[in-house]
């Protein structure tokens, strides 16, 4: 199997407005675990770099306007290089740079895997934040926060397991679940504690509930598990 990992460094977090920096991707085979096709390039921009964003990934608005690429050309060789692939890969992608990718111009002829949500991750590994996900499977990403080397971590990560199941978690419809336990249930901390382990979030006003993304095929066990524990599991209607 070929993917095409991608990764975005951009002028913020608001995928409606923000202005892509840099471009990092590439080809890789699954069957060798090797690189086929490597791409970096920062890109122009019209938006000013904010200072924050330069302390985070060392892109000054100096080296954007001395090396960086138009956009259009940027996205005539992503386009060239979607055309050997089987899958989009990106860490956070389906939530963050498929959608600043799809308002640029580009149009998907391939799926998404998305490592935050399609890798079956073991139990113990709770943390889904790139950097740490490198230390989990025990190496370190020694440029983080650049586009290129964050999408070689991505890449890393995914060697871990297997293409098959990697496939059958990203072909997979997706489901929210809520925890269900009232502020009264005398337990009530003890079943906090227990949801906060297993990575549910607190959405604050108007839900107010403890929420968590699942695979449809991982809702049953999941409900299993926290029965044990006396919270009962039900799956959001959408």
């Amino acid at each position: 199997m070929i993917l095409l990992g991608i990764d975005l460094e951009t002028t913020g977090l608001d995928t409606s407005s923000c202005e892509i920096i840099e471009v990092g991707a590439v080809l890789w085979d699954t069957g060798t675990h090797q690189i086929v096709r490597t791409y970096s390039t920062l890109v122009k921009n019209q938006q000013p770099i904010p200072e924050d964003v330069q302390k985070l990934t060392g892109i000054t608005q100096g080296l954007v306007d001395r090396f960086g690429t138009s956009w259009s050309t940027v996205l005539t060789f992503l386009n060239r290089l979607q055309g050997e692939c089987d899958y989009l890969v990106g860490h956070n992608a389906k939530g963050y740079d498929a959608e600043i990718l799809a308002r640029m111009g580009m149009e998907f002829g391939r799926p998404w895997i998305d490592t935050t949500q399609d890798v079956p991750y073991p139990a113990e590994i709770k943390t889904r934040k790139l950097t740490h996900l490198a230390a989990e499977h025990r190496f370190v990403n020694p440029f983080p926060h650049r586009a290129v080397t964050d999408v070689l971590t991505t890449l890393q990560i995914l060697s871990f397991y297997q293409p098959e199941e990697i496939e059958r978690y990203a072909k997979a419809d997706s489901k929210t679940v809520v925890a269900q336990f009232e502020r009264s249930d005398p337990e009530f901390e003890s079943k906090k504690e227990v949801v906060k382990r297993n990575r549910y979030r607190w959405t604050g006003a108007p839900e107010y509930q403890w929420r968590k993304t699942l695979k449809d095929f991982q809702v049953e066990e999941e409900c299993v598990l926290l029965a044990k524990d006396g919270i009962i599991v039900s799956t959001l209607n959408t």
